[in-house]
């Protein structure tokens, strides 16, 4: 049975700050997944979920920017930064665009075993320069 997990996390404000308004450098990002065949309930991580599947793997932390990898894909980097007018948004590269990430839609098989295979995940964004959509497939 092939399975679809809606992460959209960037835009729907699970950036983690502190009370001046930084990043939260213990954990600047919260995930969660939205379970499309349970009523569209946010539901947190399992711990197996963020060691080997859907969790995240930060590299830098500041009080404005973080780099992470998804552990499902660890060679494609994103930052999480504040931009001018004081949001947190992520961006990535895509074929050498600066990309402004939307959503993320992770494709898993689920074989009844304690690990789901990841299939894909789509991502879809906006290119920073020139504001086209942008949308990648990426196979891990």
């Amino acid at each position: 049975m092939t399975f679809l997990v809606l992460l959209s996390i960037f835009s729907f404000g699970f950036t983690n700050l502190d009370s001046q308004g930084n990043l939260d450098r213990s954990m600047p990002i919260r995930i969660y997944w939205k379970r499309i065949s349970k009523e569209s309930q946010f539901e947190s991580l399992t711990r197996i979920q963020n060691k080997m599947g859907y969790g995240i793997k930060f590299q830098n932390i500041s009080e404005n920017k973080a780099d992470f990898q998804f552990v499902s894909s660890l060679d494609r980097i994103f930052e999480l930064r504040k931009c001018s007018d004081n949001h947190y948004r992520v961006f990535t590269t895509c074929d050498s665009q600066h990309v402004e990430v939307k959503s993320l839609f992770i494709h898993f098989k689920d074989d009844s075993s304690w690990f789901p295979a990841i299939t894909k995940i789509d991502l879809y964004g906006i290119d920073a320069a020139s504001g086209g959509v942008i949308t990648e497939s990426i196979v891990p």
